[in-house]
């Protein structure tokens, strides 16, 4: 799972290319620097995993120069998404239709495999987190919009009849920043009892 050296590194990489980025046609950007592992399964500059790293690093108790680091990325992408609002909409709706396919193809995974699938929950369910930040860059009411909300409120409605309510599924020091009410995936886990046949 990630760490705060992982998020500030994927961070690093990805802000100073981030105004290029918005305006060029390609969905992703493979950043050059930073290797995927199981510490960082994030290689890739889209609009998803910076929110993703931006809001876990702002609730980290951080050392101040390390402090200041941030708000300096976080300022960068402000000023970045303001003055590209059109494109960064663009890019976050794109990012959210990829995001909801994984998102489905773990539910489809869940249905062969549900130990597999509930092992790698406390990972996996990054894209639902992810999805929920994308979803709060679009347009509402975009042409793509509709569909999409449906689709989110339809896998979440089959995952609510087999989640498992329980603790906090991440780090302690990362609670304050995704409460319960909005992401309740992350208080608990899948079911892997379930006969879905």
């Amino acid at each position: 799972m990630l760490d705060a050296e992982h998020e500030m590194a994927y961070l690093r990489e990805a802000v100073p290319l981030l105004k290029d980025y918005l305006l060029a046609r390609d969905a992703a950007w493979q950043l050059p620097g930073v290797v995927g592992d199981g510490k960082q399964p994030y290689t890739m500059l889209t609009i998803g995993p910076l929110l993703f790293m931006l809001k876990r690093l702002k609730a980290r108790k951080m050392a101040t120069n390390e402090l200041e680091e941030l708000g300096k990325y976080e300022e960068q992408i402000f000023q970045d998404k303001i003055h590209n609002e059109s494109a960064w909409k663009k890019k976050a709706g794109q990012d959210l239709g990829n995001r909801l396919r994984l998102w489905q193809a773990t539910w489809d995974e869940y249905k062969k495999d549900q130990q597999a699938v509930v092992a790698a929950y406390p990972t996996a369910v990054a894209q639902r987190v992810m999805m929920q930040l994308l979803w709060e860059e679009i347009e509402p009411a975009g042409l793509l919009a509709v569909p999409m909300q449906f689709a989110m409120e339809y896998l979440d409605a089959n995952m609510r009849m087999l989640f498992q309510y329980g603790d906090f599924i991440w780090e302690e020091a990362l609670q304050p920043a995704f409460p319960e009410e909005t992401y309740w995936y992350l208080y608990g886990t899948m079911d892997e009892k379930v006969n879905l046949k």
